[in-house]
């Protein structure tokens, strides 16, 4: 699987962030509204007002496309002031999610893999700042159950976990192997048959 790259990804994602933002911050709530009624899109705003610490109050503004998936997220505080962004792509095959702070930096980027039966096979996390870059790989039997997941940070190996099935499917054994070679966690199962 060729992943984008990350430029391709924030140039895509860049358009839609300005076009969603320009259609919130410059209609008004009725006709923003209706332009995103007539695209199929729906807006939801969600207002949360703390009591006893007003200023943890916030309000969320939410847009979904036509099937219903989250495409573009915003956080505002009390003050109106956005805290967070979240915009969202979906692919045949896979799903790029960028997240922005107040700054409008790029705080992380997630972009997730799935196979022909919709199966997770590979979730990628790049953080900003730390330069961390995590790796979450799935591998399955053809009968679809996991058998192996990697779990990588920068490009490499922290743990596998296995998983171990009978001719019935039922899952025998799960372990957890360290990078060192260590097993971190071994559970078996037995099943009793009547």
């Amino acid at each position: 699987m060729k992943v984008k790259p990350f430029n391709d990804l924030w140039f895509m994602n860049k358009n839609i962030v300005i076009v969603l933002s320009f259609l919130l911050l410059t209609t008004s709530v009725f006709a923003q509204r209706k332009k995103a009624i007539q695209r199929g899109y729906t807006t939801t705003e969600t207002v949360i007002q703390d009591i006893k610490n007003p200023e943890n109050s916030r309000r969320t503004v939410e847009v979904s496309d036509k099937k219903g998936r989250l495409i573009h997220v915003q956080e505002f505080n009390n003050l109106g002031k956005r805290t967070k962004d979240i915009a969202t792509q979906y692919g045949r095959l896979d799903k790029s999610i960028i997240t922005k702070n107040a700054l409008d930096s790029i705080i992380v980027v997630e972009h997730f893999s799935y196979n022909k039966q919709k199966q997770l096979i590979n979730h990628e996390t790049i953080r900003k700042g730390g330069a961390q870059k995590e790796r979450l790989q799935i591998e399955y039997n053809k009968w679809g159950q996991k058998i192996k997941e990697t779990v990588s940070k920068n490009e490499k190996v922290v743990k596998t976990r296995n998983f171990i099935y009978n001719k019935e499917g039922l899952l025998l054994e799960q372990n957890t192997i360290g990078s060192d070679g260590q097993m971190q966690y071994q559970k078996k199962m037995n099943y009793l048959h009547e």
